[in-house]
This record gives structure tokens, C-alpha cells and sequence, in this order.
């Protein structure tokens, strides 16, 4: 144990000029530090350790705590070593549990800053940044609006660690039972933006929007009430030859796009998106790629066509720098998916001025009593169902390649797992059967020509 000195008044000590340690007294071991180079003065106390070795310990600079300071804080750290706690030791672990309080108030303010908001606008960036939706053009503004018109004014401060099942539910209530397909929709951005942040390491536990888990209680109140989603309309199969004459014969894309779409039973997007190499005129086939698909997994769809569908390719014109079959006049690309609404919607109205009626859904608008236009959709698809369905092509058509016609799954005990068969023979059957009713009012002499 240090000798110990003559207690030095504060007099005494500024007069220290020497370099090195000078013995201040007061407290066992209480030293003035002067470096030699800067000669900055600072106190020190020097101690043998519990294992027999020398130490000292900074006590702070002269020149911020006074002598008075610096012998009561080298005697409080002298009784703590009569308790077997060594200063440096103490000091240490008092640093290390300062940087891990610092470092867990940052991630709490991190964590904070990492509203539903800001991470919706990383999620949604990230994905475009990798074109997720290089075969959806729409996907990324419509995300965007989900959450600016829906989800951010409600939980957008939210911190994404601290969203809950009933945050969802306050963001779905207002919308869950009048615009059905928006709150089906919502809910699914703030699953899959929940599912996002978690795989981050920024939220833990289950997902607040999982439609099966405690979400399903709040929203099991507004179930009964809930608005219920109306089919899309369809037009009379009676009608479809009639029509198809009218959109062939005005010589447009958007017209013949749709008359494509009709007679191929396609979706939307499926038609819009079909290029030159899609087709095999050799084997009478086109192939839809999955990213055409409304939902992945099943690998791409074969079209057997008809030669409905033929006549109708052989005199599209192929259009400098466009692989599109359809594209759109002024980008070369394939058309919006307002197109062949608009094309719907100007041969209603043109029908209405003439019989007060127009193109509608007779089912339909006897159901809801006003009157519903027809869609694109519900015509291609519903329309050709109910047309292989009815009457003799029930028996004359087989069920299973109707429905693989559509794209559709089997449905069976084993979801068509044990079926692999393509009906390849069957289908062709139902594809030109239909392709011929549908040309059925056309006149032998119409030129299938575009200009």
C-alpha cells in the first residue's frame, strides 16, 4: 500500500510544476498527474489490485474538478476496494453498461422511426427497385394508393413493432362492409408489409393481419352485414355471335383485341400481353407465360385455337418494333387495361340510343334491378361457361376440358393432383366448336383485314 503523504493545501498543489506524479495527501494513494509533453495536469490514485497489482486510476483533469472533489472521490473508490470492488474493474463494467443502455435507446428510437408508413414506402421501393411488377404495370401506383388513401391515415404513425390485430381492424372497419374488395386488398398490403419488416429483424411475433388469427374475431361482427361481391356481367351466349360481328367489323385493335379475348376465353391481361413468339401457328397453339397469370404457381397455360381465333391472327398486321399483337398505336406496348372497357362501353351506348337497352347482363341487372353493362371478363369466360353448359354441349362437351380451357384447376377430392392429362383432343374440340359460334353471324364475305 502507497506511504502516506503530508496532506498538501490547494496552494501547495498549484505550485507543483515537476513532471510525473507528486503525492497530494488527504487520502492513501492520491496523486497530481503532470504529463510531461503537455503538461496537463490531472489527479490519479494509485492501488494494488486483489491480485497483488499496481494500478492507477484517472480521477479527472485539475483543471475540472477542484482538490476537495478529488480526494472525496479517491475515498469513496478507496472504501469500494475495502469491498473487494476494483475501481478500474468498476469503471469498465459501468462503460459497458452505458453503451448497451445507448445502444438500446437507439434501437427503442429506431424502432419508433420505423412507422408503417416509412417501412410501406422501403417495401414498396424495394419491390419496384427489383420490378416486381415488371409484368404489372399498375402494381406499384396501386399499392401506393392502398396505403396513402387507407392504411396511412390511419396507422401510418404506427411503429410497425408495435402494430396490432386492432390497429388492422380500425384501418378495415370503415371500408370492411361497403367496398369489399378494397378492405380484402388492404388487408393484404398490411400483411405482406408486416411479413417484410419481420423477416428484417424489425418486428417480431404473429402477423397482426393474418386473416385466420385474432384479426378474425374483430372482424367476425361485420361479417353478417358485410356487403356481398356481385359476378361481374356477362352477356347472353345467344347474343355472343351478334356482337363479335359488331367488333370485328370496325377494324380497330381495341375492337379485335376484344374479339380475340372472347373467342380464346382469356383474361384480361392474358390477351393484352400476347406476343407473335406466344404463337405456334404450326400446331395451332399459344402459350400464356405464368407472369400473365392473375395467380402464380401453375406453371404457363396452352391455348388450343381455333380457327376462329386463326382467322383472326393471320390478318392482324405485324407492327414495326412491336412484338405485342394488340399493342397500343402510340407506345408499341401492350394496351391499358381500360381498353377493352372503353370498347364495352362505346358499343353500349351506342346500342342504347338505339333499343334502350344496350349491352347488359339480363341475369344480373334482373337481380339488382339496374341496369348492368357488360364486361370483357364475365363475357370471355362465364358467358362460354354457361354456353358449354347448356342444352346438348353439356352432353357433347366433356366438363374437366372446359374448365382446363379456362385455366382453371380440376377440382377433385385430390385437386387434380392424380390428373395430369392435358385433354388436348377434348379441348380442341370445345375451343373450335365455340370459335365457330361465335363467327356464326359473320358473313362469309367479311375481309378480316386491320387498318
Amino acid at each position: 500500500m502507497p506511504r502516506s503523504a503530508r496532506t498538501l493545501s490547494i496552494k501547495e498543489v498549484n505550485a507543483i510544476k515537476k513532471p510525473g506524479l507528486s503525492a497530494v495527501g488527504g487520502v492513501t494513494g492520491l496523486y497530481l498527474y503532470i504529463d510531461p509533453k503537455s503538461r496537463g495536469k490531472s489527479y490519479v490514485l494509485r492501488y494494488t489490485s486483489s491480485s497483488g497489482k499496481r494500478c492507477h486510476i484517472s480521477i479527472g483533469p485539475a483543471a475540472s474538478i477542484s482538490l476537495k472533489e478529488a480526494r472525496s472521490i479517491a475515498e469513496e473508490m478507496r472504501r469500494r476496494l475495502l469491498q473487494g470492488i476494483d475501481p478500474i474493474e468498476d469503471r469498465r463494467a459501468k462503460a459497458i453498461e452505458a453503451e448497451q443502455k445507448r445502444l438500446e435507446d437507439l434501437a427503442i428510437q429506431e424502432a419508433d422511426q420505423r412507422t408503417v408508413s416509412y417501412c410501406a414506402e422501403k417495401f414498396i421501393s424495394e419491390r419496384a427497385q427489383s420490378d416486381f411488377w415488371a409484368n404489372n404495370k399498375r402494381g406499384e401506383s396501386v399499392m401506393r394508393a392502398y396505403f396513402k388513401n387507407h392504411i396511412n391515415p390511419v396507422v401510418g404513425s404506427v411503429p410497425i413493432a408495435k402494430l396490432t390485430a386492432q390497429d388492422v381492424y380500425r384501418t378495415l372497419q370503415p371500408i370492411w362492409q361497403t367496398t369489399t374488395d378494397t378492405g380484402k386488398n388492404c388487408r393484404s398490403c398490411l400483411f405482406q408489409l408486416f411479413r417484410w419488416a419481420r423477416a428484417r429483424g424489425w418486428c417480431t411475433g404473429d402477423n397482426p393481419a393474418d386473416s385466420h388469427g385474432v384479426l378474425a374475431v374483430y372482424l367476425e361482427p361485420l361479417k353478417t352485414a358485410r356487403k356481398k361481391p356481385l359476378n361481374y356481367a356477362a352477356l347472353d351466349f345467344h347474343e355472343i355471335p351478334s356482337f363479335i360481328q359488331i367488333l370485328l367489323s370496325r377494324k380497330k385493335t381495341s375492337y379485335w383485341l376484344t374479339a380475340f379475348s372472347i373467342i380464346t376465353v382469356l383474361r384480361a391481361k392474358m390477351a393484352r400481353c400476347v406476343r407473335w413468339t406466344d404463337i405456334d401457328f404450326e400446331s395451332r397453339t399459344l402459350r400464356i407465360p405464368e407472369a400473365n397469370f392473375k395467380t402464380k404457381g401453375r406453371g404457363d397455360h396452352i391455348v388450343f385455337l381455333s380457327s376462329a381465333a386463326l382467322k383472326v391472327l393471320k390478318a392482324m398486321p405485324r407492327y414495326d418494333g412491336a412484338d405485342y399483337i394488340f399493342p397500343s398505336p402510340l407506345t408499341m406496348t401492350p394496351m391499358s387495361d381500360n381498353a377493352m372497357r372503353a370498347v364495352i362501353l362505346q358499343l353500349h351506348q351506342e346500342k342504347l340510343a338505339e333499343d334502350g337497352t344496350g349491352w347488359i347482363d339480363p341475369v344480373l341487372t334482373a337481380k339488382t334491378g339496374i341496369p348492368c353493362m357488360i364486361t370483357q371478363h364475365a363475357t370471355a369466360r362465364a358467358t362460354f361457361k354457361t354456353w358449354a353448359s347448356t342444352g346438348a354441349n353439356r352432353r357433347r362437351f366433356d366438363s374437366d376440358a372446359v374448365e382446363l380451357c379456362l385455366a382453371h384447376h380440376l377440382q377433385d377430392a385430390y385437386n387434380g393432383a392424380y390428373n395430369r392429362s392435358t385433354l388436348e383432343e377434348e379441348r380442341r374440340q370445345v375451343m373450335e366448336a365455340w370459335g365457330d359460334f361465335c363467327l356464326s353471324a359473320c358473313l362469309l364475305d367479311v375481309t378480316f383485314s386491320v387498318k
